[in-house]
């Protein structure tokens, strides 16, 4: 069966966890402060927190910021959910913006338009997260601009984009954002099995979230060391040694990893580059993308075909399990009384084009030339068959 990612595990990695069990501590260990320390080198970020995933990230952070029912959080419906999540458990209000139709990420223009329509009312947004959707960066200039501008927290969702370049820097999303969320679930680029991050060069925030990180605790001036303070409830989100061992070890060849899966992805835009019934992404020179999803587009209507035939035949007749990425959030029911939805298809025309003709398939590391046409035929005669 070919799914539409893999982990990969080498025998570096193993040698790098089996030393975590050996060390004596197996939670916040040298191995925390390496794993930390590597992001900000290689994402050049001043601070670096790692946490149990990008969700408790999310949540963390919304503390730290301290939306609440009056905060208004610009956010984008293709995605997935852990950062609306996030902003429904503060109480916080979700506004879904639409996608741009070119690379899939919030459309600048329309997120300016929307801050404006609500200063009109007199209210505001808070904050802006931009997802870099598949692993290709989002207009972050366009978005740097905003932000300055209305005085708005930005930050990155950064999960799919692990060792992607905007204007050939890595180190981009820390330097448009105020904070950087990143994910090392093994379906992403690198992998701590699970794990995530908050980046950053804002002391204030990085404070407050490692606090946060560990319960609310904080220490104060006394004699006796054992005693601490809650000022504020927080989680327990720490990494562990075996975690933060895999993620050291995966992050040191991230370079490898992405060159290898854009390898593949060239491989499939040489097939669908002028497909008569598919439609991928043209490419961008300024941008650098890492190829955390392959997603192309088929017009299901035009052609008469449903899109779940189209999936079932491609599993049960050649082992190609195809992913949608993703269900939009305002489509699911938590979110439906707590955001500014009216009418879907007027308000989000290319995020319901995109659901509905859009699905990835596999990339990862296992896959051969051989694998890679074999997909790429199957999808092929599966339209040619159903047409």
């Amino acid at each position: 069966m070919f799914f539409y990612n893999r982990h990969n595990i080498n025998k570096l990695d193993i040698e790098y966890v089996k030393k975590s069990l050996k060390s004596n501590n197996i939670t916040k260990g040298q191995f925390l402060k390496k794993f930390e320390y590597q992001l900000c080198k290689t994402f050049k970020s001043k601070y670096s927190l790692v946490t149990t995933n990008a969700t408790s990230s999310f949540y963390i952070l919304s503390k730290v910021l301290n939306w609440d029912k009056k905060s208004n959080i610009i956010v984008s419906p293709l995605t997935f959910v852990a950062a609306a999540n996030s902003i429904i458990a503060a109480s916080a209000r979700p506004i879904f913006v639409d996608i741009q139709d070119n690379d899939q990420n919030l459309d600048p223009n329309l997120v300016e338009k929307t801050i404006q329509k609500f200063k009109k009312k007199k209210k505001k947004i808070d904050a802006i997260i931009v997802t870099d959707y598949g692993g290709t960066p989002a207009n972050w200039r366009k978005f740097y601009k905003i932000k300055k501008k209305y005085k708005i927290i930005l930050i990155n969702d950064n999960c799919h984009a692990m060792g992607s370049k905007y204007f050939n820097d890595i180190g981009y999303a820390v330097k448009y954002a105020d904070v950087v969320i990143q994910s090392y679930h093994p379906v992403k680029n690198i992998t701590s099995g699970e794990g995530g991050s908050i980046l950053t060069n804002n002391k204030k925030i990085f404070l407050k979230s490692k606090i946060l990180r560990e319960h609310g605790f904080e220490t104060y001036n006394s004699h006796n060391y054992w005693e601490r303070e809650v000022l504020t409830p927080g989680l327990n989100a720490r990494l562990s040694e075996l975690n933060c061992a895999l993620g050291f070890s995966q992050l040191k060849r991230l370079n490898k990893i992405v060159n290898e899966r854009r390898k593949i992805a060239k491989l499939y835009n040489i097939y669908f580059k002028n497909h008569k019934y598919i439609s991928i992404n043209k490419s961008d020179p300024k941008i650098f993308s890492s190829y955390h999803l392959y997603c192309v587009r088929i017009n299901f209507e035009n052609l008469n075909i449903k899109k779940t035939v189209f999936h079932k035949i491609l599993k049960e007749k050649y082992g190609i399990m195809l992913q949608v990425h993703y269900i939009p959030t305002y489509r699911l029911q938590a979110f439906k009384n707590n955001s500014n939805i009216k009418n879907l298809k007027n308000k989000f025309k290319k995020t319901e084009q995109y659901y509905n003709e859009s699905f990835s398939i596999p990339l990862h590391l296992k896959l051969s030339k051989k694998n890679i046409t074999y997909i790429c035929k199957a999808i092929d005669e599966t339209i040619n068959a159903l047409k």
